[in-house]
């Protein structure tokens, strides 16, 4: 593939990333309302059997009620996500980029310690080839412009003498004005050059800051995930009760901690994908499913 295939095929790439990240994670949300419901419910069935905890029972039928309306909402959520995929698949299986085990933040985490300086972006490679291409149109057109100014022929007279070498002249003409009429049009395609010079240094720009901004964040989102999880860790800990009260604000708090672990994750995994793109890692040689938290390996297309 030549550049610009390539960085066509990093835009498809990039987009089937983020539309299964969606799909993954609307799946894990499904998964884990429903695990909550299911521990509400036994826990319904053991406090209806016990005498003054009504406000209790209450308090887990409201929260079943709002997390079945989380449910239906995602499973909106995942039709439409399905189906946008499809259309973006449109039969093409080798990018369905499924049946596998999600990347964890550590190994995020281990690959920014391990960063080293990646090949130029693509998008830059693709800016300076076009940069290149054209100022070599620039230099033929050039070359061809000034080469069309006058002429310069050998003549021969038979009037200035016997001998050959008496006749024998060369003429040399210039067109009137002497100028280059297409010097014009030559001037405004250098200005372009100008323009595509400029256009290359802020893509350049562009792209570094970029780097640097999701990098950036996915230290900050790294650094949230794992307090949360420290969090969750000192909960099993640290609080050793039978009253009832105290454990359904804990199983509160944990849901609470638990959902925003999975909002964490899936932003983590989104900005990982927009890194992978900006530092062109996400088009390596062999090609490898990103996402996995195998590596593994996933065809090229023709």
């Amino acid at each position: 593939m030549d550049i610009e295939e390539q960085v066509y095929f990093l835009q498809i790439l990039s987009t089937r990333y983020h539309l299964l990240i969606r799909l993954l994670f609307i799946e894990k949300r499904l998964k884990f309302y429903t695990s909550i419901n299911d521990e509400s419910r036994q826990l319904i069935s053991t406090y209806s059997q016990m005498e003054g905890r009504v406000r209790e029972v209450i308090q887990l039928r409201k929260s079943i009620f709002e997390n079945n309306l989380r449910i239906d909402g995602l499973i909106g959520e995942r039709n439409e996500a399905e189906y946008m995929i499809s259309r973006h698949l449109n039969g093409d299986n080798k990018l369905l980029l499924t049946g596998f085990n999600t990347i964890t933040p550590t190994q995020i985490q281990q690959e920014l310690l391990l960063e080293t300086e990646s090949e130029e972006s693509l998008l830059v490679l693709n800016e300076k080839n076009k940069l290149r291409l054209a100022e070599s149109e620039w230099n033929i057109n050039k070359s061809e412009s000034f080469g069309n100014i006058g002429f310069f022929q050998a003549e021969y007279r038979s009037n200035r003498g016997d001998a050959f070498n008496e006749n024998l002249g060369w003429q040399i003409g210039f067109q009137i004005p002497v100028f280059n009429k297409d010097n014009p049009d030559l001037q405004r395609r250098k200005l372009d050059l100008l323009e595509d010079e400029i256009e290359v240094k802020k893509v350049e720009e562009a792209v570094d800051l970029n780097k640097f901004e999701y990098r950036n964040r996915l230290k900050t989102l790294l650094k949230q995930y794992q307090n949360v999880e420290d969090e969750l860790v000192l909960l099993e800990s640290e609080f050793n009760t039978e009253d009832v009260a105290v454990l359904l604000e804990l199983n509160d708090f944990k849901t609470s901690l638990n959902s925003e672990k999975i909002k964490l994750h899936q932003e983590i995994l989104t900005i990982y994908v927009y890194w992978l793109s900006a530092t062109s890692r996400l088009m390596g040689d062999p090609l490898i499913n990103q996402l996995s938290k195998e590596k593994t390996l996933i065809s090229r297309p023709d």
